[in-house]
């Protein structure tokens, strides 16, 4: 009996000894493969500013939605502070950057001096990022998740003005780099002049299916309401800008977010 206490015992040790080592290593894991918080803001910030570069190409302020009416210099400073955000969101290496600032450029100068492609407002409502961590070592950071975006826009057509709304998630998969500092995303799937997008034309169907069949909360009926009434400020044509410029103001993407409806 005293030798299959001593046995036990000891293997109680055993246990203990590895289960000190299993936690050491998982921890060692965590601290080498995990970034800190501080870092996971950055990458959030890089990813999030990395595509309000792309839907923000040839954004400006006019009271007439060309660059013809800005005087040069006001030109010139949009032009500067496009490239700056670029360089700061996107590394030196990844391939597209320069073509986004020149496509930008071209844009302001050239482009929109005569046609009517205004961006009214453009963001970020929510990155997603479950699948954050360093990679190779921690020379790089790999990120997968999905991003909520929005952008609110003008265009003339045969001179009529019609405002149009998109909000769309884009997947993600993204690899970032520390340059100047600071991470950067070096190489994106999923970033694109045209991301890809899951559609919300189905969530919004299922909704009013459900709203018709009385099965949607006050809380999702009003949301379906708001979402609603911006289609039809969209739907309308107007005579001047300034009277579409007006109605697009009266949108707020706090209220337009079709996803706010998924699997209700």
């Amino acid at each position: 009996m005293p030798g299959e206490k001593r046995g036990l015992s000891g293997k109680r040790v055993r246990l203990g000894i590895v289960f000190v080592m299993i936690s050491i290593l998982a921890a060692a894991f965590l601290l080498y493969f995990l970034p800190f918080p501080d870092e996971r803001a950055q990458a959030h910030r890089a990813v999030s500013g990395a595509y309000e570069v792309i839907a923000g190409l040839g954004q400006f302020v006019s009271e007439d939605g060309t660059t013809a009416s800005l005087p040069e210099e006001e030109i010139r400073r949009e032009i500067r502070e496009f490239d700056e955000k670029a360089d700061r969101c996107y590394a030196e290496e990844f391939s597209a950057r320069e073509y986004y600032k020149w496509l930008n450029r071209d844009y302001l100068t050239r482009t929109y001096k005569s046609t009517v492609d205004y961006i009214v407002k453009s963001g970020v409502a929510d990155v997603h990022t479950p699948f954050l961590f360093y990679s190779p070592g921690r020379s790089q950071m790999r990120l997968r998740g999905e991003l909520t975006g929005w952008n609110l826009r003008i265009t003339e057509s045969d001179g009529k003005y019609q405002i149009s709304c998109d909000y769309n998630k884009t997947p993600l998969d993204v690899r970032l780099v520390q340059e100047d500092g600071i991470w950067k995303v070096l190489q994106t799937e999923g970033i694109r002049g045209e991301p890809e997008i899951v559609a919300d034309e189905g969530i919004i169907r299922d909704a009013e299916e459900k709203s018709r069949e009385g099965k949607l909360s006050a809380e999702d009926e009003a949301i379906l309401e708001r979402i609603h009434a911006v289609d039809e400020i969209c739907a309308k044509k107007y005579d001047t800008f300034s009277e579409a410029l007006q109605a697009a103001e009266q949108i707020d993407f706090e209220d337009f977010n079709g996803y706010q409806l998924e699997g209700v």
